[in-house]
């Protein structure tokens, strides 16, 4: 019988971690932190890399579930950086308040953003496959607010995710069913950094 296999992965910002699923079911987890012993995972350097990955988490959850990085179905990525330049690109208030901030910005996002083909790559080759695994970005709070709802046991359930750091919201409202993600109610991400100036 075929079962699904999902390899998790935040690297992003902070917290580098992983996970893995089979058929929904958690079977591993874990923090970079844990192995390499660096807070959060990883050191906080700009532009951020894609391929700072959390390998050490990475192998730890592949050998928990028995199975090789070729075994994977997909690898879920909990940000999507194409979607993060579009938001960057159409934030005329900060590029007419702030120049310089609106161009770091920018770079910070499109520096990753043309390394997504090298992810694949870097799976392979680090954690020796014989192919590149399928890769798929998923909207930061979607990732959120999955991880709260899939868990949860409940078959209806109303998500609201309070972050910050997301591609566009800094906190945003969903309605769950049936592994369904409606977004309700989201407050732009440029709220939040208008609140921390």
């Amino acid at each position: 019988m075929f079962k699904l296999k999902i390899l998790g992965i935040a690297s992003f910002y902070n917290n580098a971690s992983s996970s893995l699923l089979v058929d929904g079911k958690v079977i591993a987890a874990a923090e970079e932190e844990r192995f390499n012993r660096i807070k959060q995972g990883k050191k906080y350097n700009f532009p951020i890399s894609l391929t700072d990955l959390p390998f050490n988490s990475i192998s730890y959850c592949l050998e928990e579930g028995g199975i090789s990085i070729d075994d994977v179905d997909i690898v879920a990525y909990g940000f999507d950086p194409a979607k993060k330049i579009s938001a960057c690109l159409n934030d005329k208030e900060t590029l007419q308040d702030d120049g310089q901030a609106f161009f770091v910005n920018l770079f910070n996002y499109a520096i990753p953003s043309l390394e997504q083909p090298r992810i694949s790559y870097y799976l392979k080759k680090r954690l020796n496959g014989k192919k590149e695994p399928a890769i798929e970005f998923i909207d930061h709070h979607v990732s959120h607010a999955a991880s709260s709802y899939l868990l949860s046991g409940f078959a209806e359930s109303l998500v609201f995710v309070n972050d910050g750091s997301g591609e566009e919201d800094c906190i945003s409202t969903f309605i769950a069913n049936d592994n369904e993600m409606i977004k309700l109610f989201s407050v732009p991400r440029k709220h939040f950094q208008e609140s921390i100036r």
